[in-house]
Order: C-alpha cells, then structure tokens, then sequence
C-alpha cells in the first residue's frame, strides 16, 4: 500500500527532493522532527518526496523503482534532485552472519540504482558516500554477530570482520571513483558528497552507530546542500 501511495504523490514543481534509500532517509518521514533537518534549504525544498524504506539494500531501492515508485510525473520533472543514500545494508544489516555483499558487489548496486535514476527520469541525483558505522549499534546486537564463539581472534574461517570500516571505505572509494565517470557521461546532472566526517563529528550525533539523530542529519542535509549548490542544482 505503501509503495502505491508513494508513486502517487508527487505532481511537478510540488517537491524538489527525493529521498531514495533505506532508515538513514527514512527517519526523516517515520520522525516528524527530522523534518527540522532541512530547516536551511530554501522553503520550497523541506517537503521531499520519501522513497527510503528502513533495510533496503541496493536491489530493493531499485526494484521499488522500476516497480512504480518511479511515478511518469516524476521522471518527466526535469527540477526534482534525487539524494541517494544506501548500501550499508548491503555490507551487513544484522539479519545474520558477516556482511551480505562484497565492497564491489555494493559498489555495483549503488551506481547501478544511480544510472538507472539517470537514464529513466529526467532530474538529478545526488549520490552520497555510505555512512561510517560502529560494530555494534544496538544493545541487541550481540558480538556474536560479527564475531565467532572463540572471539575476534579466534583463527580459521569461523572468524567474522572485527569492523565495517574497511568495507564501507572499499565500497565508497570504489563509488566515488565511479562517480566521477557518471558525472562526466551525464554533465550537471550528477553530484557525489562523502559527508560521513560531518555526520560523525561527535559520536553523539550517531546515537545507535548507525543512524544519525535530528544533529547528524542536519549535518547531513547541510553537506548535502553544499554539494548541490557547488553542482549548480541550488542556487538560493
């Protein structure tokens, strides 16, 4: 139903962002303050359209939008940015064991969703660095999860990654590296921002060491909003 209601909302030049990812964009629909994280773009940007869904990976972002998200309306709004934020469920979203992609195959999906946004609407995409992320965000998620019985040490091919962080700077220097290419094939209609350094200025931005809070994400949608603004996308 969801899905549905998504693809019917927007008419053009009633929104000029689209949120397209998984609960670090999603928070700003399910929590009324994390509106306020937009509360420095001009007025008529702080009504985005929301199409993030909380454990999205890459190929659920886009199935959602080849699917019908993706409304005719949509596509034909030449002024509608897109911000892209996803893959860190791809490299390990607590369902299990050790991460679910490779660097590479997150890459992969992360630029494909980008060129899929590219080709099939007429806007432009903002395509932002996965998050940095603790180990262990919540208290339910046990060391167990990224660690075997024996501990961190432990020798063999039980042993699970100590830390996303290698993974997360693999996939975005691969994504970044991209990046570049998309913006050169699709001249000022892609832009790329690695805000991760302003959302984990102080850890208490990120309460849970995944998701920022109302301060991390207006750290966010500010280096979002520079980004766009040297892109030429804002001009205000």
């Amino acid at each position: 139903v969801a899905h549905t209601a998504r693809s019917r909302r927007h008419r053009a030049g009633e929104a000029r962002l689209a949120l397209v990812g998984d609960s670090i964009l999603e928070q700003l629909e399910s929590n009324a303050s994390f509106a306020h994280a937009l509360d420095h773009f001009p007025a008529e940007w702080r009504r985005p359209l929301h199409l993030a869904v909380g454990g999205d990976q890459t190929q659920h972002c886009l199935w959602r939008l080849r699917d019908g998200e993706l409304s005719a309306s949509m596509a034909a709004d030449a002024a509608l940015v897109y911000v892209v934020h996803v893959g860190t469920n791809n490299l390990g979203n607590y369902m299990g064991p050790g991460p679910t992609h490779s660097p590479a195959e997150t890459h992969d999906g992360v630029i494909g969703l980008a060129r899929y946004l590219l080709g099939a609407a007429k806007g432009r995409v903002l395509l932002t660095a996965i998050l940095p992320r603790t180990d262990a965000p919540r208290q339910w998620l046990t060391g167990e999860w990224l660690c075997p019985a024996g501990g961190c040490d432990a020798p063999g091919p039980a042993a699970r990654p100590r830390t996303f962080a290698r993974a997360i700077d693999d996939a975005n220097a691969r994504i970044a590296a991209s990046a570049v290419e998309l913006a050169r094939e699709h001249p000022r209609r892609l832009a790329y921002a690695d805000c991760g350094r302003a959302v984990w200025a102080r850890p208490e931005l990120v309460p849970d060491g995944v998701h920022p809070g109302l301060d991390g994400m207006t750290a966010f949608f500010t280096c979002a909003l520079h980004a766009m603004r040297r892109a030429g996308f804002l001009t205000q």
